[in-house]
């Protein structure tokens, strides 16, 4: 197991990792996931727990609910990393989605919101504010 408290390379720690335990950050995640880590998460926001209930619903990880003691933190990570089926889940995603190009799939997007004014699909007097 590795602590740090300086930023990290994570696709170098993701590519021999038996488990990632986080917070759940997006960028976290989605690493270890793509190398097929399964995970242990403690959500920390509503956006994080959202997506932590996903990757545990493929079988993927374990999320933290409610108080915790060492004890129970240990427990499930002992669990993640005997579990077979958990990490047969999380490379079954890697293999799936691991050679997405998000570069190009970011680009196309911003192209259909560039392109939503063009095609009538917005305008200032029909947008909504969020102020």
């Amino acid at each position: 197991m590795r602590f740090s408290t300086r930023p990290v390379d994570l696709a170098h720690l993701a590519a021999d990792a038996d488990a990632c335990v986080s917070y759940g950050a997006e960028g976290t995640v989605a690493t270890f996931l793509l190398a097929g880590v399964p995970q242990l998460i403690s959500p920390w926001h509503v956006e994080a727990h959202m997506a932590a209930r996903r990757i545990e619903s493929i079988g993927a990880a374990i999320v933290l609910r409610g108080a915790q003691d060492p004890q129970s933190v240990a427990q499930a990570l002992a669990q993640i990393c005997a579990d077979g089926q958990m990490k047969q889940s999380a490379l079954a995603f890697s293999s799936r989605y691991r050679k997405l190009d998000f570069d190009l799939i970011a680009q196309g997007v911003a192209d259909i919101v560039e392109a939503a004014p063009e095609a009538g699909l917005a305008s200032r007097e029909g947008a909504s504010s969020c102020a």
